[in-house]
């Protein structure tokens, strides 16, 4: 029962294996910066915005397509948010899990580029007052997911390495009731380094 079992496991290794390997797939983590700033929709507080810095980071899988196209799925850690200044100036500072799907095309050589749709879910939200204080959660006012497109360009380096840039703006506004009396729709660029490993 056990050498059935042990051949079961083997066989069904390889199978996968082989699969995989037929497909070319591939798959490896990512770090990155985020730049991200709010455009405003509405503004009747005098507000301007800047952008703030964070962190994203992941893993993703993909698969080689015919025709010079691949298609790539990501599940990501990044941190977002922006800088509001006026009478009130805080920074509001946005965690989320981000699951784009993105469809590369080889344009020569090592250079693709790429689109796809993307949906983030809120899992963190805190503004912070200039004026100090403990940081507010602030979750309960703003919108749980969002839909967006993220497109970019990759360059792959020798030993596996891929550099990458995308823009990803949102088509849904940040806040679900308007605080101060402004609301906000997210752009996000990212700067990342991947390592890519073969099934």
């Amino acid at each position: 029962m056990k050498k059935i079992l042990s051949i079961t496991i083997v066989a069904l290794f390889l199978s996968t294996t082989s699969f995989a390997q037929l497909l070319k797939l591939n798959y490896g983590p990512k770090i990155g910066v985020n730049v991200s700033n709010h455009t405003l929709t509405l503004n009747s507080g005098g507000y301007s915005t800047s952008p703030l810095v964070g962190v994203q980071a992941g893993a993703f899988i993909g698969v080689q397509l015919p025709l010079k196209f691949a298609a790539q799925l990501e599940v990501l850690y990044s941190q977002a948010g922006a800088k509001y200044k006026s009478a009130n100036t805080f920074d509001l500072k946005q965690d989320f899990v981000s699951i784009p799907l993105i469809v590369k095309y080889n344009v020569f050589d090592k250079l693709n580029i790429y689109v796809g749709p993307q949906i983030d879910f809120l899992i963190s939200a805190k503004t912070i007052y200039a004026t100090g204080g403990s940081p507010q959660d602030d979750k309960e006012n703003e919108n749980t997911s969002y839909f967006s497109i993220a497109t970019g360009a990759e360059y792959n380096l020798p030993f596996g390495l891929v550099v990458s840039a995308r823009y990803q703006p949102t088509f849904k506004e940040q806040f679900k009731k308007t605080i101060f009396n402004i609301n906000s729709k997210r752009n996000l660029f990212t700067f990342s380094v991947g390592y890519n490993l073969p099934f």
